[in-house]
């Protein structure tokens, strides 16, 4: 088990991609979290580290967007 969660914390580590989002798509999300997201044409850019993703997966109420 310890294996997997430092593979997991590695290749999240890696990990640039971003993801773009509305805010309906965010709908659920804290309005501060919100505000320190970068913006791009309207959109929220949302990446997959810790600080974006573990936010997202616990209070987003969109399941789509989890």
């Amino acid at each position: 088990m310890a294996e997997l969660s430092t593979n997991f914390s590695k290749f999240t580590g890696e990990e640039n991609r971003k993801l773009e989002f509305s805010a309906a798509e965010l709908k659920g999300m804290p309005t501060d979290f919100l505000n320190k997201l970068e913006k791009n044409g309207g959109k929220y850019v949302v990446t997959l580290k810790y600080p974006h993703m573990f936010p997202i997966t616990k209070l987003c109420s969109v399941s789509s967007t989890r």
